[in-house]
């Protein structure tokens, strides 16, 4: 009888019938870019729900402590209502102001002048992270009415120019790391709201002036990653 070859074994040897140099290409870009791809929706994920896990402790003691202080007297929780606000707000803009001023701001148009190639110093340095996470925290369970939008994607940038120096395929690939930059930005947007597809969108709405083709899989992989481990954990 004829002995039926595994499907591995077929795979293995379509894979030795191709030219050695695209084996190396191919060998080469994909595993960095996609453990890349796992890494990014990994980190913005635990990101995500640490924030949120902060935000909403600092919110829950607000009330908690406002409805005691409010049994004694209405003003008195009304007070420290105000105070709470004015506390955490103003520690927001110190922390900001001290620790990564680079944080001031959503990150937004930064972020849209660095994907069109403009070189922004320290705008993706760690103490820029460490500040924008900080005021995010504070300024989010202090009440203030700011959106997590820009600085989700401006720390999810910050996360993937760090990966980058991981991974020295990518590393040394300068036009390869900005389009990944793009894969961080729907990283950022769907680990914040849970939305891979409105991630990617978003990616494309925030591209200057261009969008390459291949960015499309590498945002929906990392996306939809980062959505699930974000419900997960």
């Amino acid at each position: 009888p004829a002995i039926v070859e595994p499907p591995s074994h077929r795979l293995g040897s379509l894979w030795r019938k191709l030219p050695a140099e695209l084996r190396n290409t191919l060998s080469e870009s994909l595993s960095g870019v996609w453990l890349f791809l796992i890494l990014q929706g990994l980190f913005a994920s635990i990101l995500a729900n640490f924030i949120t896990l902060m935000v909403d402790g600092a919110l829950l003691m607000r009330w908690a402590s406002y409805d005691f202080f409010a049994s004694l007297h209405l003003v008195l929780g009304w007070i420290w209502w105000m105070a709470w606000v004015f506390v955490l707000g103003m520690g927001a803009a110190a922390w900001t102001k001290f620790i990564g001023p680079h944080a001031v701001g959503s990150g937004l148009p930064e972020m849209k002048a660095r994907l069109s190639g403009v070189y922004l110093r320290y705008f993706l340095s760690v103490r820029t992270f460490l500040g924008k996470v900080g005021g995010v925290i504070l300024a989010l369970g202090g009440g203030l009415v700011v959106g997590k939008e820009g600085p989700f994607v401006h720390m999810s940038s910050i996360m993937a120019d760090k990966i980058h120096l991981c991974l020295p395929r990518i590393r040394k690939n300068f036009e390869l790391r900005r389009q990944l930059l793009f894969v961080a930005v729907a990283t950022g947007l769907s680990t914040s709201f849970r939305t891979p597809v409105g991630g990617v969108l978003f990616s494309i709405e925030v591209t200057a002036s261009y969008y390459h083709i291949q960015n499309y899989w590498r945002s929906f992989v990392a996306s939809v990653s980062g959505g699930l481990l974000t419900r997960l954990i």
